[in-house]
């Protein structure tokens, strides 16, 4: 249960809080340990000791995650979805790694998940700063699952020159504007785990729903 108290460290042009919608980490745990992690390395060699499990992408895929991103990058660039040569609602949340409880989950969503995926990274690897430069309409909300104060996601204020530094407690839920520069770093001795969702809101208009959730009703 997020308790109702925001974090001074956190920057809401960055980064804020978001009360009500949390998830059932043990089912989560239980799900990631259960499921085989795909690796990024095959994507890109940056990416080492990054992995995902796909929650979205082509019903029949045997990489979910190279269509779910490949394609998410692709669409989302366009300015009219309807239009182009795939369209997202022939993009499935009904994968083999939807277990129950997810697809209880996702229905009670207010806004479909765009893509979504459990995130996890190596002890001691990091991804660099950077902009996801396609993410200009949408927000991506993290919801911490296993995790650490090692585990450390930062951005690079401009304004100010310095890079802020923040942690990310398991059990809640947190909105962050990824146009920004921003990067990861894992500190710890254990692997760092998220369940990623980006959905089509802006960031800014995502901070409506700060207090009242994502959520339809607690499940």
């Amino acid at each position: 249960m997020s308790k109702k108290i925001k974090s001074p460290s956190l920057d809401s042009k960055f980064c804020f809080e978001i009360f009500n919608t949390e998830i059932n980490l043990k089912n989560c745990i239980e799900l990631v340990n259960q499921t085989d992690w795909f690796s990024y390395e095959n994507f890109d060699k940056k990416y080492e000791g990054y992995h995902g499990i796909g929650l979205t992408g082509f019903e029949n895929s045997a990489n979910i995650e190279l269509d779910s991103l490949t394609i998410y990058q692709e669409i989302s660039r366009k300015t009219d979805n309807d239009k182009s040569e795939i369209n997202w609602q022939n993009m499935s949340a009904r994968t083999k790694n939807v277990k129950g409880f997810m697809i209880d989950f996702f229905d009670n969503l207010k806004f479909k998940p765009q893509r979504a995926r459990f995130s996890k990274i190596d002890p001691g690897k990091s991804i660099s700063l950077h902009r996801d430069d396609y993410m200009e309409n949408m927000t991506r909300v993290h919801w911490p699952v296993i995790s650490s104060p090692e585990n450390i996601m930062f951005n690079y204020d401009e304004e100010n020159k310095k890079i802020d530094r923040y942690y990310l407690e398991p059990g809640r839920c947190y909105a962050i504007n990824t146009n920004l520069l921003h990067g990861i770093k894992n500190n710890s001795n254990i692997s760092r785990v998220h369940l990623i969702i980006n959905f089509s809101v802006p960031f800014e208009k995502m901070k409506e729903y700060s207090s009242k959730g994502l959520l339809h009703e607690k499940i």
